[in-house]
């Protein structure tokens, strides 16, 4: 989402925008291929915009060009080198859609870390690893 505007302008930017909002929804495997037929429909679809160029000539007389459409390739070009690991949390369960969980544990080791601002470097390796070690032990048990 970081690549599409809120409110994209054109055609293929609110398709996009609209498939990519879709994706948290996703709970089965008929709907994460149902998913990736319509993105690789989107993809054929829009094939000629998204390879649109912009020329310019240079001062010198050289001629320079680059993608029109950048940020909306790129988005493209991320989900289709990710399609293959973006539905692994339906085959796992206990597997989270999302990193925000993750993001939680870090932020709280990188808390625990901040506390003993004083350690050495093989001090804080292993108060990271006794911290993994004592969280992981604590979700057996649930």
């Amino acid at each position: 989402m970081t690549l599409i505007t809120r409110r994209p302008q054109t055609e293929t930017g609110i398709m996009f925008k609209e498939l990519i909002c879709y994706i948290n929804s996703i709970k089965t495997k008929y709907e994460a291929n149902v998913w990736k037929l319509w993105f690789e429909r989107l993809e054929i679809r829009y094939t000629d915009f998204l390879k649109e160029r912009t020329y310019i000539k240079t001062e010198e007389g050289k001629i320079k060009w680059w993608y029109t459409h950048k940020n909306v390739k790129t988005a493209f070009r991320t989900i289709k080198s990710s399609l293959d690991n973006l539905f692994h949390y339906i085959n796992y369960d206990g597997l989270e859609k999302d990193t925000n969980g993750l993001e939680y544990e870090f932020s709280h080791l990188k808390q625990k870390s901040n506390l003993h601002r004083g350690l050495k470097i093989n001090r804080r390796i292993a108060l990271t690893y006794w911290y993994l070690h004592f969280v992981n032990q604590r979700r057996r048990l649930k």
